[in-house]
């Protein structure tokens, strides 16, 4: 299969609202989904849900290939916990090959499902 790309719902200016975007899940849990980093990725939250309401499930946010990054992160995720986060891009943003521009996650199982805002 291939890996699933979010796309990023934008807050265009300030005291604005803009729809929440539909969490996607991975179509292949190993393949993961990557998210487009190349606008203001400082600016850039990321949504994770877990939809199974019985099991814990993770997502790795993978390092990136750049000067900066270091480790893989890992978020742990109760049954039915729904998580946002803001990442410091240059650890895991993808700075050149196929993911170029792009964050990956890997999540433990397609229950678990993902979003991403890009404010102002």
């Amino acid at each position: 299969m291939a890996i699933q790309a979010i796309t990023n719902a934008a807050l265009t200016a300030f005291n604005t609202t803009a729809d929440f975007p539909a969490a996607v899940a991975a179509s292949v849990a190993a393949d993961g989904v990557t998210i487009d980093a190349t606008g203001r990725d400082d600016k850039l939250l990321i949504y994770i849900e877990n939809t199974d309401s019985v099991n814990a499930e993770s997502a790795i946010i993978k390092k990136g290939n750049g000067i900066q990054a270091a480790n893989d992160l890992t978020v742990s995720l109760a049954a039915s916990a729904k998580k946002v986060i803001q990442l410091e891009s240059g650890a895991f943003k993808n700075v050149s090959g196929t993911n170029k521009g792009k964050i990956l996650i890997i999540p433990s199982s397609t229950d678990v499902k993902f979003s991403a805002i890009l404010m102002k």
